[in-house]
């Protein structure tokens, strides 16, 4: 188990890939398919499991296709 006291603190860094309503835009319904939306789920779990928060707000963009550039 992971320690969870007052002062302790927890980071989570990676490229995790995953689509959900919770933090994609609302017009990119096309990404929300039940595979898709069941596999955000474990993450969402976790999220919940310790306390934690997503630090980019809702619909901020994560990448960049170079055609916008």
């Amino acid at each position: 188990d992971i320690w969870r006291g007052p002062d302790s603190h927890m980071l989570w860094c990676g490229d995790f890939n995953r689509h959900h309503p919770l933090w994609d835009r609302d017009e990119d319904t096309h990404l929300f398919t039940p595979a898709v939306l069941n596999s955000a789920g474990r993450l969402i779990e976790l999220l919940a499991d310790y306390g934690m928060e997503m630090m980019l707000e809702k619909g901020v963009p994560t990448l960049q296709h170079m055609r916008s550039k």
